[in-house]
């Protein structure tokens, strides 16, 4: 027990004293972010009744490229939900394989298919899908648009019942949940906790009232709302991050709500190779780089709070410091962060992940800041 009467000198005081400010403020963070989510309940407005006929019309806006497949296999899901009053708009964005004449094939099957085949490809001064979206937006015929993608697959038939719970009152933006698809690989372990991490927080901080960014796989703004606030001019020259970067600018507390249902969550297959996650972190972190200000602190304050706590311990564990003291903050630490993951992964996604956070935390925490790195010198794509 001397540990308990170790003798500081003025520069491991210091050094401790601001080890504790950065423990406290993750904690903090944590609990107030991550324990939001976790005690997250479906919202119960009693201005809607909740039967079918008092769901408003809904159009789903989807553009695709090249992907017949995904269509073939995860179209039927979306045209089939369960739902009053709804839509499906395609927006075949000059693909070069038999996407037109299978999509004809499903408008024969299906009346609520509409499809908007666009021939040549984006004009030059429109970067990533703002064109095809905006088209596909323009088009629907619903105020109330719920977007995806073509390589996404509702969890169930009630997709869209349950995300139409979001709209009450002034609410016109519908943050929902996508998760990927497990597999028993290393990779898909990394792409899980990263894509439950990113979730954990922007979804935290839209619950506490500051939604801050969005998935364009599972999100319902409305048509109207969109056109005046400009749409996407005021970002038209942005590769990446098309809904991300208009949610960015636009979500507020009093217009936006969140939904955490399973029923309502969107899966998507995950990248099948490093190579292919590597440009997906690249293009989040080009879309990042265009958040307002004070969004970008929120993003980054966790991060160097933990960078700079993982530093300053090093350095005393290396200078001689006490090592009790250093465990025990850790334990600390990582206890409080299994605990909100654990209650996290019961809302978002059902696996155990949460055992390996501090792990994970410490893995990313370097390989982030090289992908950082890294994307300040690649080459962008202009098909986002």
């Amino acid at each position: 027990m001397d540990f308990l009467f170790y003798q500081y000198d003025q520069l491991t005081f210091s050094l401790c004293i601001s080890a504790g400010i950065l423990l406290f403020i993750q904690v903090l963070y944590y609990i107030i972010v991550y324990g939001k989510v976790g005690g997250f309940r479906l919202p119960q407005p009693k201005d809607i009744a909740q039967d079918s006929a008092s769901f408003p019309p809904i159009s789903v806006v989807i553009v695709t490229r090249d992907e017949q497949e995904n269509l073939k296999e995860k179209l039927p899901v979306i045209l089939e939900q369960q739902y009053p009053n709804f839509e499906v708009v395609i927006v075949n964005n000059a693909s070069n394989d038999e996407t037109e004449f299978m999509l004809k094939v499903f408008q024969k099957l299906y009346s609520n298919l509409k499809i908007v085949n666009l021939y040549e490809k984006t004009p030059n001064k429109f970067q990533g899908k703002k064109y095809p979206l905006s088209l596909g937006i323009k088009s629907a015929k619903n105020d109330y648009i719920l977007l995806t993608n073509a390589n996404c697959i509702p969890n169930s038939y009630f997709w869209i019942m349950n995300m139409a719970k979001g709209i009450y009152k002034q609410k016109n933006i519908v943050l929902g949940f996508n998760l990927y698809e497990k597999k028993n690989t290393l990779l898909n372990r990394f792409i899980q906790y990263d894509s439950l991490n990113n979730a954990m927080n922007y979804e935290g901080m839209a619950l506490l009232g500051h939604p801050y960014k969005a998935t364009g796989d599972n999100l319902i703004i409305s048509k109207k709302n969109f056109f005046d606030n400009g749409g996407f001019i005021s970002i038209y020259n942005i590769a990446s991050g098309d809904m991300e970067l208009y949610v960015n600018r636009v979500a507020k507390k009093k217009n936006t709500s969140i939904i955490l249902s399973a029923e309502a969550y969107i899966k998507t297959e995950a990248p099948q190779s490093f190579s292919a996650w590597i440009r997906q972190k690249k293009k989040k972190i080009r879309s990042a780089h265009y958040y307002h200000f004070w969004d970008k602190f929120i993003v980054a304050m966790p991060t160097w709070a933990m960078l700079f706590f993982y530093t300053i311990l090093t350095f005393l564990f290396v200078v001689g410091f006490t090592w009790q003291w250093i465990v025990i903050g850790i334990i600390f630490k990582w206890i409080i962060q299994i605990l909100l993951f654990y209650k996290g992964t019961k809302v978002l996604m059902k696996n155990k992940l949460y055992i390996f956070a501090p792990l994970f935390e410490i893995f990313f925490l370097i390989f982030n800041m090289l992908i950082g790195m890294n994307t300040l010198f690649s080459k962008k794509d202009r098909w986002e």
